[in-house]
Order: structure tokens, then C-alpha cells, then sequence
């Protein structure tokens, strides 16, 4: 007799082990930093939630994946920080010039 129940498929992982949230979730923020106005505010959480997220990964001794993820959240965030600041800067020149 054939067993013909439907099985789940495994959740997809990296290389590494299960990804942890918090390296997709710094992505997903500095992602969001690049594209709207408040670029400072998720650029930030993107490098802290990253940061927090490296330090997560470090501790699980090689169960928990997402360095990569979690790296490029950060550089992201730091991305989006200098743009915020450069049109924080440049709209306060302006406003400087032209009143």
C-alpha cells in the first residue's frame, strides 16, 4: 500500500541554518529608508535591527543564518542615513539662500 499524503515543504533557509527576522527585518527597513522621505528614522532602525540581528547570529554558534541579509540591512541603513543627511543639508542651504 502507497502512502499518497501531501507533505509540506521544507521552509527555505540559507546555507547557514534558519534565517533570523531580525536580519530580514533590518533589510526590509533600510530598503524602506531609500525609498521615502524619512530616510533617517529607518536608515536607523535598519542599522540597529542589523546590528542586533549580526549579534543574534554570532550567539547561535552557526544555527541561525542571515549574516549576509543582515550586512547588507546595515549598509543599507547606513546608505540612507547619508542621503537623509545630504537632503536635510541641501534644503537647509536653500532655505539659507533663497529664505
Amino acid at each position: 500500500m502507497t502512502d499518497n499524503t501531501v507533505r509540506p515543504a521544507p521552509p527555505e533557509t540559507d546555507s547557514e541554518g534558519d534565517i533570523t527576522r531580525k536580519a530580514t527585518a533590518s533589510l526590509i527597513l533600510s530598503i524602506a529608508g531609500l525609498l521615502t522621505f524619512p530616510s533617517l528614522v529607518l536608515g536607523i532602525a535598519g542599522v540597529v535591527v542589523g546590528k542586533r540581528a549580526l549579534a543574534e547570529i554570532e550567539q547561535s554558534r552557526g544555527e541561525l543564518g542571515g549574516e549576509a541579509r543582515a550586512r547588507y540591512g546595515i549598509a543599507l541603513g547606513w546608505t540612507s542615513i547619508g542621503l537623509g543627511v545630504v537632503v536635510l543639508a541641501a534644503y537647509g542651504i536653500m532655505q539659507l539662500i533663497w529664505g
